[in-house]
Parts: C-alpha cells; structure tokens; sequence
C-alpha cells in the first residue's frame, strides 16, 4: 500500500486503487468543475482512503467531491464542497468494503445547491452517504457536515446488506439538513433509508426533521441523545422513526425541537440514563398529539434522577432503577403503570409542598394514593402482580416537595425489626443495641403513625439478654441470632430468627 502526498493545487480529479491513500496537506486543494474530485476507482480493490486537511472542491452542479466505489475511508479536518460531498458505496459485494468518515472538529464536508436552484433541491443531494457495504457503516463528526439545499439530507445511510451502521455525532458537532419541504421532499439532518443503526448525539442535529428512519424500514433503530436534536417548525417531527422496533436512550440535557415518534405496530421504549445531574423530559408522553409517541415503556437506569414534567398516558409502564428518583411534574395526569418500585425508590411530586399531615394509602389492586384532607393528590397504579404491603411505603419531605419513598421505616433503638433474610451473613447481637437509629431520623413517616419514626404496625421491644456471674457471654437461648443489613437512608437493621 502506498501513499500519495499533495501539498499544492491541482485542477485535475485524483484517482486512488488498490487499498492505497491520497494525503492532502493544509496547502493541497483539489478543485475540479466536473466529475469527481477524488475517485475511489471501481473494482479497483477495497480499502481505498483520503486523509484531508486542505480542499476538495467541485464546482459542477452534479459534481461529487470523494466518491469510493469498494468501501473506503476518509479522514477529513479540512473542507469537501460538492453537491454530491461524500459517497461511499461497495458494487462489488465481495470485496466486503466498508465505509468509515472521520470528521475532526475542524472539519467541514457540505453539499450546497447551486445559484438559484435551491428550493428545487432534491433528497437526493446530500452532504455524506454510505451505501450497501457488506462490512460496516462509520461515521464520526465533530466538526461541521450541513446540506444547505431547501430539502436536502445532510447523512444518508442506505444499506440493505448485512453490515452495521454507526453514527456518532460528539460534542460540538452539528450535523445540518435542509430546513424545509416541498416537491414531495424533506430536509433532513439524518436519514436512515435501509438498515439498522445506532445513532449517539452529543452536539446538534438539525433538519425538516432531525432525524428521520423510512417507514418501510423494519429494523430496530438505537437513538442516544445528549445534544440537541431539532426542527425549525416545533409542530413536526426532530425524530421520526420507521417501520422497525425503537430505542430512545436520554442523557440529562437532551433536548428535542419537535416531537419524537415512533410506529405504533412497533416495541418501543425510552431509557433515562444515569448520570452526575439530574434530567427532565419535557412534554406528554403517549399516543398521537404527545410529545413521545408510541412508547410503550419507560425504564430508568439504577440510581438516575429524572422528572416528568407532562402527563403520561395509561398504557405506558414505567420501571424504576434499584435507588432511582423520579420527578412527576404532573401527578394527576399520570396514568402509567409503575412496574418497578423497590427499596431505595423515590417517587416526588415536583407541584405538591410536603405536609406533614398529608396520608398515604395502598388500596385494593396496588393502587397508591397521596391525598391532602381526603383530596387525592395522586393516584398510582402500582404493578398488579407485585406484593406490597402498606408499611412498604412513608411520605418524606424531598426539597420541600411531597414524595413517595419505598423504604423501611425508622426503628426505636432496642426494637427487633423483622425484614426477610438478606443472604447468609449472620452475627449475634444483643439488646438493646439490636436496631441502630435511622441516619435521618425523623424524616419518614408510615401511614397512619401519628408522627416522625414511629412504627405501623408496631413492633414489641425484646429483652435484652440474660448474663451469669459465671459466664458473661449471653446464654445461646436468650440471644436471639440476627442478620444485619442496611438500606439507603439507615445506618443498620437486624432481624432475629
């Protein structure tokens, strides 16, 4: 393999075979009027590739800057500027080409329409596209890749062979579609024609729609975002994916301009991730008219903190994380089915000020009520199945506001708690230090108690254990043997047996 090193102009297309490289330097441009700028030659091998740091240019109104036609990569912190910027495809299957771009954070790879033909642009101009290679689709940005025609796509990925397809967009990134429609066309930032992909924002992403997957495309979709990914008309789409199962992952600061959908006859579901801060999801979740459409599940990751701030609807399940916290912004409009809610949970109504004389009552079929004076001021579905009891769950004061803590309640010092057995690390300890204080002592309470660290239902102190002038180590009969494990909020419990 070998390389070829161009540091100075040339108005003449490039033509790299045979696995080799063609390095452009800062001072290399290539600009052509026709054509291709830089061809990867067909049936000339795979595994061609372009590193650039200076320019690629093609003036041509149909002209292509890189085009590899076996698979093939390009590595680009300068600028490519064609119509057609980068095309990277494989015709001949079993040469098992792939495709990889790298777009540094001083890159550019645009495709702009030419004088006077803007609103007459078709989906078909793009900025990159990466087409049916039996290997895998790559692409990476951190700089800038923008199609600026009225409804052109800024990244298409078609490929209806067996290789994956990987879009990562990092910080700083943007990644800009045609704005607008017409013709039958769209802008978009991202367009999934054929194939499964795994998308992963950290910057922007902008278009008609953001983010767009074909409805006759049956394979599962993974979406990441921790950017922005947006439509400059909100009453649209920033996501819409296709015909196949969808995966929407949430960072904290992920930002949706537009709704965000999903096929209806589809598995759909949205992760809330776990991170340092805390997160929001702005808007319904639901059906048609929701901001989230047709997710059927909403899970959070073990230790997150997140906030529903709009209504969810009946149908959706949302599954908590061991020791996760979840915001409800609207607790009258959320009809959800929570199918998760362990020790450690927390349940916060962000609009409701913590009372003190607020109760808490789990009724018939797993249903939680928080009501004010015998006015609910939330109603949750619990999972039907599950077994909870009412001294499951106290109301805690979390900022100021009302919230549900799935926990064991304080103990007196010097009283038993009896809890199922957490494995089999077992010690013997006496009364009256069998149960150490709660760490926030005080701070919860169980229904119907009557006040801070009291027990429901009450649980009987033990004697402590009998001693003899003979023998100072408790008798085995009168000590009872105990196992002692802790849960957030506690320092120890213990349980005889």
């Amino acid at each position: 393999m070998t390389t070829t090193t161009l540091s100075t102009f040339t108005a003449s297309q490039q033509t790299i075979a045979n696995g080799n490289t063609l390095d452009i330097l800062k001072t290399g441009t290539v600009d052509v009027a026709s054509g291709i700028a830089v061809y990867g030659k067909y049936k000339g091998g795979p595994g061609d590739s372009v590193i650039n740091a200076g320019l690629i240019e093609n003036s041509s109104n149909s002209g292509h800057g890189v085009s590899f036609f076996d698979g093939g990569t390009v590595e680009n912190s300068g600028t490519i500027s064609a119509v057609y910027g980068v095309l990277i495809t494989n015709l001949t299957p079993a040469d098992g080409g792939g495709a990889s771009v790298t777009n540094s954070s001083a890159g550019t790879i645009s495709s702009a329409p030419p004088a006077g033909t803007t609103n007459a642009f078709t989906v078909k101009d793009f900025a990159v596209s990466l087409q049916n290679t039996d290997a895998s689709n790559y692409l990476l940005n951190a700089g800038h890749i923008t199609a600026s025609g009225n409804v052109s796509t800024a990244i298409i990925i078609d490929n209806t062979l067996t290789g994956t397809n990987t879009i990562d967009n990092q910080a700083g990134g943007v990644i800009k579609g045609g704005q607008g429609s017409g013709g039958g066309f769209i802008g978009r930032g991202v367009y999934i024609q054929n194939g499964s992909a795994t998308i992963t924002n950290a910057g922007t992403i902008s278009g008609f729609n953001g983010i767009a997957v074909n409805s006759a495309d049956t394979a599962g979709i993974t979406l990441t975002n921790a950017g922005t990914i947006e439509n400059p008309h909100p009453i649209y789409a920033a996501v819409a994916f296709g015909g196949g199962d969808a995966s929407l992952i949430l960072d904290p600061g992920a930002t949706f301009v537009g709704y965000v959908s999903a096929s209806a006859t589809t598995t759909n579901s949205i992760t809330l991730a776990s991170a340092a801060s805390a997160g929001t999801i702005s808007g319904s979740i639901g059906g048609s008219g929701a901001q989230y459409q047709n997710f059927q599940t909403i899970t959070e990751a073990s230790g997150a903190d997140w906030t529903l701030s709009g209504t969810v609807a009946g149908g959706e399940n949302l599954v908590l994380g061991n020791a996760g916290t979840i915001g409800l912004g609207d607790a009258t409009g959320f009809a959800a089915t929570i199918d998760h809610l362990v020790a450690g949970d927390t349940i916060v109504l962000t609009n409701d000020a913590y009372n003190s004389a607020d109760q808490l009552t789990l009724g018939s079929g797993n249903v939680l009520t928080v009501s004010a004076a015998g006015t609910p001021l939330a109603t949750l579905q619990l999972a039907p199945t599950a077994s909870y009891s009412q001294s499951d769950f106290s109301l805690v004061n979390v900022g100021g506001n009302e919230a549900i803590s799935n926990t064991i309640p304080c103990f007196a010092r010097g009283t038993h708690a009896f809890a199922p057995r957490a494995g089999k690390s077992r010690s013997r300890i006496c009364a009256p230090a069998i149960v150490s204080r709660c760490s926030a002592a005080g701070s919860g309470r169980s229904s119907g108690s009557g006040g801070a660290g009291s027990i429901s239902p009450a649980i009987p102190a033990r004697k402590p254990c009998r001693r003899s002038a003979s023998s100072p180590a408790p008798s085995r009969t009168a000590c009872p043997r105990v196992i002692s494990w802790s849960r957030p909020g506690m320092v120890s419990t213990s349980k005889g047996f």
